[in-house]
């Protein structure tokens, strides 16, 4: 089982982003539409990021979750934010896809399609713009597929040559190893 680390940086950020439109908007807890704006204040992150190469905008979201939940009387910052039901589900969701990702964190990657996995009306809004869980997906698998693309692919020849001596030395080295086993339960 993967090891959390926690929420990235940038997910706590949205978490916190949620907290301040929730009380903005008159409400004493935190709903999947506050996490959405959350969301939308971290455009920069691989979620924002994936929102962006669905071909969205702050404003279209924000446009179409609108109709949702009219603003009310400003509150305070509340010291211990309440969650309901559907963001308790959507952080499950999002912890769901890191362990499926095997990554060692939560972030807003994985808070996106948290959010996404739950059935409600934020959901179906989104989807109703083509926000869905299966385009976000193969955003966040693009981006991050192109990410590592271009952090860890050699530049040089000889970088390539050596990686690819070290691929053939441990393809040999577990060739050998199941060999060896063959030959015992042969015996």
């Amino acid at each position: 089982m993967v090891q959390h680390e926690g929420f990235t940086d940038e997910a706590l950020a949205v978490m916190r982003s949620a907290n301040e439109d929730a009380a903005g908007r008159g409400h004493d807890h935190i709903c999947l539409r506050d996490m959405v704006t959350g969301l939308i204040s971290c455009w920069a992150s691989p979620g924002g990021q994936a929102l962006e190469k669905l071909g969205l905008t702050h404003g279209g979201i924000l446009s179409a979750l609108e109709s949702l939940d009219p603003r009310g009387a400003v509150l305070p910052l509340p010291e211990a934010p309440f969650f309901d039901s559907e963001v308790v589900d959507a952080i499950m969701h999002a912890r769901n896809w890191s362990v499926t990702w095997t990554d060692k964190f939560i972030g807003t990657e994985h808070l996106l399609l948290g959010i996404l996995s739950n059935k409600s009306l934020v959901v179906t809004k989104l989807n109703e713009i083509g926000v869905t869980l299966e385009k976000a997906g193969e955003a966040i698998l693009d981006l991050s597929h192109r990410q590592k693309q271009s952090t860890s692919s050699p530049r040089t020849l000889e970088e390539r040559v050596a990686i690819l001596e070290e691929q053939v030395r441990r393809l040999t080295e577990t060739t050998s190893a199941l060999q060896n086993v063959g030959r015992r339960l042969k015996a």
